[in-house]
Protein backbone atom coordinates (compact mmCIF):
# COMPACT_ATOMS: atom_id res chain seq x y z
CA UNK A 1 0.00 0.00 0.00
CA UNK A 2 2.57 2.47 1.56
CA UNK A 3 4.66 1.34 -1.68
CA UNK A 4 1.63 7.15 -5.33
CA UNK A 5 2.76 7.32 -13.68
CA UNK A 6 1.46 10.67 -15.19
CA UNK A 7 -0.17 8.84 -18.57
CA UNK A 8 2.12 8.86 -21.57
CA UNK A 9 1.86 11.18 -23.95
CA UNK A 10 1.23 10.23 -27.75
CA UNK A 11 3.62 12.11 -30.02
CA UNK A 12 3.52 12.24 -33.58
CA UNK A 13 6.35 12.55 -35.65
CA UNK A 14 5.31 13.89 -39.44
CA UNK A 15 8.50 13.56 -42.10
CA UNK A 16 9.19 16.75 -43.61
CA UNK A 17 11.41 17.69 -46.77
CA UNK A 18 10.88 21.17 -48.28
CA UNK A 19 10.30 22.45 -44.73
CA UNK A 20 13.31 20.70 -43.04
CA UNK A 21 15.20 23.07 -41.01
CA UNK A 22 18.75 23.70 -41.59
CA UNK A 23 21.13 22.65 -38.92
CA UNK A 24 21.70 25.84 -38.51
CA UNK A 25 18.47 26.90 -37.21
CA UNK A 26 17.56 27.51 -33.62
CA UNK A 27 16.30 24.18 -31.29
CA UNK A 28 12.58 24.16 -30.12
CA UNK A 29 12.02 25.48 -27.22
CA UNK A 30 12.37 23.05 -24.25
CA UNK A 31 8.96 22.18 -22.64
CA UNK A 32 7.51 24.26 -19.90
CA UNK A 33 6.13 23.13 -16.25
CA UNK A 34 7.20 23.23 -12.62
CA UNK A 35 10.28 22.40 -11.49
CA UNK A 36 10.96 19.22 -9.90
CA UNK A 37 10.67 19.49 -6.16
CA UNK A 38 8.93 22.80 -6.73
CA UNK A 39 5.99 22.98 -4.73
CA UNK A 40 3.86 23.68 -8.02
CA UNK A 41 5.57 20.37 -9.33
CA UNK A 42 4.77 18.43 -6.19
CA UNK A 43 1.26 19.67 -6.39
CA UNK A 44 0.77 18.75 -9.73
CA UNK A 45 2.69 15.29 -9.44
CA UNK A 46 0.85 13.79 -6.23
CA UNK A 47 -2.50 14.86 -7.47
CA UNK A 48 -2.19 13.08 -10.96
CA UNK A 49 -1.76 9.86 -9.36
CA UNK A 50 -5.69 10.58 -9.50
CA UNK A 51 -7.79 10.74 -12.81
CA UNK A 52 -7.64 14.73 -13.62
CA UNK A 53 -11.17 14.92 -12.19
CA UNK A 54 -10.29 13.67 -8.87
CA UNK A 55 -6.97 15.19 -8.62
CA UNK A 56 -7.68 18.75 -8.93
CA UNK A 57 -9.85 18.99 -6.47
CA UNK A 58 -8.06 16.90 -3.97
CA UNK A 59 -6.52 17.83 -0.26
CA UNK A 60 -2.73 17.54 -1.73
CA UNK A 61 -0.20 16.18 1.54
CA UNK A 62 3.79 16.83 1.33
CA UNK A 63 5.77 14.55 2.92
CA UNK A 64 6.73 14.94 6.39
CA UNK A 65 7.14 12.04 7.87
CA UNK A 66 3.88 12.05 6.62
CA UNK A 67 3.58 8.17 7.83
CA UNK A 68 3.86 9.08 11.61
CA UNK A 69 2.99 12.38 11.64
CA UNK A 70 0.20 14.82 10.00
CA UNK A 71 2.21 16.02 7.08
CA UNK A 72 2.44 19.64 5.13
CA UNK A 73 -1.07 20.51 3.46
CA UNK A 74 0.08 21.98 0.03
CA UNK A 75 -3.67 22.77 -0.91
CA UNK A 76 -6.81 22.28 0.86
CA UNK A 77 -9.11 20.41 -1.07
CA UNK A 78 -13.22 20.41 -1.89
CA UNK A 79 -13.95 16.58 -2.41
CA UNK A 80 -13.24 14.81 0.07
CA UNK A 81 -10.35 12.88 -1.42
CA UNK A 82 -6.60 13.23 -0.35
CA UNK A 83 -3.67 12.33 -2.40
CA UNK A 84 -0.17 11.64 -0.67
CA UNK A 85 3.07 10.77 -1.17
CA UNK A 86 3.85 6.93 0.17
CA UNK A 87 7.65 6.86 0.06
CA UNK A 88 9.88 9.20 1.48
CA UNK A 89 11.63 11.26 -0.96
CA UNK A 90 15.63 9.80 -2.29
CA UNK A 91 18.50 12.24 -0.78
CA UNK A 92 18.19 15.22 -2.64
CA UNK A 93 14.47 14.96 -3.35
CA UNK A 94 11.75 14.09 -5.50
CA UNK A 95 12.86 14.22 -9.31
CA UNK A 96 10.23 11.49 -11.27
CA UNK A 97 6.64 10.74 -10.40
CA UNK A 98 7.13 7.18 -9.87
CA UNK A 99 9.80 7.99 -6.75
CA UNK A 100 6.95 9.43 -4.67
CA UNK A 101 4.54 6.38 -5.03
CA UNK A 102 1.50 8.77 -4.35
CA UNK A 103 -1.57 7.39 -3.47
CA UNK A 104 -5.16 9.44 -3.55
CA UNK A 105 -7.71 7.91 -1.73
CA UNK A 106 -11.12 8.76 -0.60
CA UNK A 107 -12.21 9.13 3.09
CA UNK A 108 -12.88 5.16 3.81
CA UNK A 109 -9.23 4.25 2.43
CA UNK A 110 -7.82 6.80 4.54
CA UNK A 111 -9.54 5.83 7.46
CA UNK A 112 -8.07 2.45 6.70
CA UNK A 113 -4.90 3.53 6.14
CA UNK A 114 -5.19 5.27 9.43
CA UNK A 115 -5.91 2.13 11.28
CA UNK A 116 -2.77 0.06 9.32
CA UNK A 117 -0.40 2.58 10.48
CA UNK A 118 -1.59 2.39 13.76
CA UNK A 119 -1.99 -1.67 13.05
CA UNK A 120 -5.29 -1.63 14.51
CA UNK A 121 -8.20 -3.36 13.14
CA UNK A 122 -9.87 -1.21 10.17
CA UNK A 123 -13.31 -0.01 11.51
CA UNK A 124 -14.28 1.60 7.68
CA UNK A 125 -18.01 2.17 6.99
CA UNK A 126 -17.67 2.58 3.62
CA UNK A 127 -15.83 0.44 0.41
CA UNK A 128 -12.08 2.52 0.28
CA UNK A 129 -10.86 3.35 -2.82
CA UNK A 130 -7.52 4.82 -3.34
CA UNK A 131 -5.63 5.71 -6.84
CA UNK A 132 -1.64 4.95 -6.96
CA UNK A 133 -1.30 5.64 -11.17
CA UNK A 134 2.34 6.29 -10.88
CA UNK A 135 2.60 2.72 -9.27
CA UNK A 136 4.74 1.69 -6.31
CA UNK A 137 7.97 1.07 -5.26
CA UNK A 138 7.41 -2.50 -4.25
CA UNK A 139 5.70 -4.19 -1.19
CA UNK A 140 5.15 -7.94 0.56
CA UNK A 141 1.67 -9.49 -0.64
CA UNK A 142 2.10 -11.43 2.00
CA UNK A 143 3.38 -9.36 5.30
CA UNK A 144 1.36 -5.94 5.89
CA UNK A 145 4.64 -4.69 7.45
CA UNK A 146 8.04 -5.75 5.12
CA UNK A 147 10.22 -3.26 4.37
CA UNK A 148 12.29 -5.23 2.40
CA UNK A 149 12.32 -8.29 -0.02
CA UNK A 150 12.85 -11.80 1.68
CA UNK A 151 13.27 -15.40 -0.09
CA UNK A 152 9.23 -16.04 1.44
CA UNK A 153 7.53 -12.44 1.50
CA UNK A 154 6.29 -12.48 -2.07
CA UNK A 155 7.75 -8.86 -2.73
CA UNK A 156 5.86 -7.75 -5.67
CA UNK A 157 6.31 -4.10 -7.62
CA UNK A 158 2.60 -2.83 -9.28
CA UNK A 159 2.79 -0.06 -11.49
CA UNK A 160 -0.26 1.61 -12.01
CA UNK A 161 -3.31 0.73 -10.27
CA UNK A 162 -6.54 0.99 -7.83
CA UNK A 163 -6.57 -0.16 -4.78
CA UNK A 164 -10.22 -0.90 -3.01
CA UNK A 165 -10.76 -2.09 0.67
CA UNK A 166 -13.73 -3.98 1.78
CA UNK A 167 -15.46 -3.29 5.17
CA UNK A 168 -15.26 -7.06 5.58
CA UNK A 169 -12.08 -8.68 4.34
CA UNK A 170 -13.53 -12.23 4.21
CA UNK A 171 -15.62 -10.97 1.32
CA UNK A 172 -13.05 -11.09 -0.78
CA UNK A 173 -11.09 -14.03 0.33
CA UNK A 174 -12.10 -15.77 -2.97
CA UNK A 175 -10.04 -13.67 -5.27
CA UNK A 176 -6.77 -15.00 -6.30
CA UNK A 177 -3.48 -13.94 -4.91
CA UNK A 178 -1.10 -14.41 -7.43
CA UNK A 179 0.13 -10.97 -9.08
CA UNK A 180 1.78 -12.11 -11.99
CA UNK A 181 -1.59 -12.80 -14.29
CA UNK A 182 -1.93 -8.87 -14.58
CA UNK A 183 -5.17 -9.13 -13.42
CA UNK A 184 -6.93 -7.79 -10.29
CA UNK A 185 -5.42 -9.97 -7.41
CA UNK A 186 -5.25 -9.95 -3.22
CA UNK A 187 -3.08 -8.32 -1.28
CA UNK A 188 -1.85 -9.35 2.48
CA UNK A 189 -4.70 -12.18 2.83
CA UNK A 190 -5.66 -13.53 6.13
CA UNK A 191 -5.15 -10.10 7.70
CA UNK A 192 -7.21 -7.58 8.67
CA UNK A 193 -6.14 -5.12 5.59
CA UNK A 194 -6.41 -7.54 2.82
CA UNK A 195 -7.48 -5.55 -0.11
CA UNK A 196 -7.96 -5.43 -3.71
CA UNK A 197 -4.99 -4.60 -6.45
CA UNK A 198 -6.30 -3.92 -9.68
CA UNK A 199 -3.58 -2.91 -12.63
CA UNK A 200 -5.08 -0.52 -15.15
CA UNK A 201 -1.76 -0.68 -17.52
CA UNK A 202 1.03 -2.85 -18.89
CA UNK A 203 3.41 -1.60 -16.02
CA UNK A 204 2.16 -4.62 -13.58
CA UNK A 205 5.19 -6.85 -12.63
Amino acid sequence: MRRYLIPAAIVLLAACTSNTPDAGDSAAPAATGPAPGTTEWKIQTISSAAPSTIGANATIIDWNDSLKAPGTELRKGTNGWTCMPLQAPPAGGYTTPNETAAWCADSSAMAWADAYLKKTTPRITGLGVAYMLHGDLGVSNTDPFAMAATADNDWVTTGPHIMIMPMDPKRIEHITTDHRTGGPYLMWKGTPYAHIMIPVAAEHH
